[in-house]
Parts: structure tokens; sequence; C-alpha cells
């Protein structure tokens, strides 16, 4: 195992297929030379500035974006969760919501607290 979580392994199982070329071998299904490019153009995306323009749409519509945070996840730095409250209070139809006890697949680590913020946000949907 050498310390990866088991779940961790079982989605990566999930990203394999047989390789012809070997006769019990396997490869990854993705690009890995998309994968890099992906990574390296990351940090030079806005998404601050997506988030408060697809915000200000939602608003006019009179829908909602929710933003679910991972508390365990380190890549939230101060600088991002000033702008996500700047964003949240300057706009109505913009919310973040932490599961303080999840790493970055929110799903695995508190399925059921991002189920109740699902909920409670289709119920506020509901309502309106």
């Amino acid at each position: 195992q050498k310390g990866i979580d088991p779940s961790i392994c079982a989605w990566m199982t999930t990203n394999l297929e047989r390789d012809p070329n070997v006769s019990s071998g396997f490869r990854f299904k993705f690009d890995l030379k998309i994968i890099h490019d992906i990574l390296a153009d990351f940090p030079r995306q806005d998404f601050i500035k997506i988030l408060r323009d697809v915000s200000l749409s939602k608003e006019k519509i009179g829908s909602q974006m929710n933003i679910v945070r991972a508390g365990k996840n380190e890549s939230w730095t101060n600088q991002i969760l000033r702008e996500l409250l700047e964003i949240e209070e300057s706009c109505k139809a913009f919310r973040t919501h932490v599961l303080h006890n999840s790493g970055h697949w929110v799903h695995v680590d508190d399925l059921e607290g991002l189920l109740g913020i699902m909920h409670e946000s289709l119920n506020e949907l509901k309502r309106k």
C-alpha cells in the first residue's frame, strides 16, 4: 500500500486500460501531455473573475451559485478566501460553504455534509 489511501488507489484503477503492447500490462487512459498542459496553464487562470462574472449573471436571472470549500485543503489562501467573501458580500446569488473535515474529495470525505448543502440550496430555489 505504501501510504496511498485505498480510495485513491480504487479511483486510479478507473483510469487504466490494458496495454495491447504488453501481455499483462496496463497504461493510463488519459493523455499525460494534456494533463501536463492543463497543470501548466492552471496558475494563469483568473477563477475569481470567472466566479464574480458568473455570480452576477446568476443574480440577474434569479439563480444561485454555491461554492463548496474543502476545509482541509491547504490551497485556499487568505487572499482567495477574502476574494470569495467579497463576492459573497456583494452578490446575493453567490454562497460559499465549508466542509471542515473534508479534503479534496468532498463527496468522499463528507458526503452527508455535501448532500446537506445541496438539499438546502435546492430548497431555497424551490421557495423562489
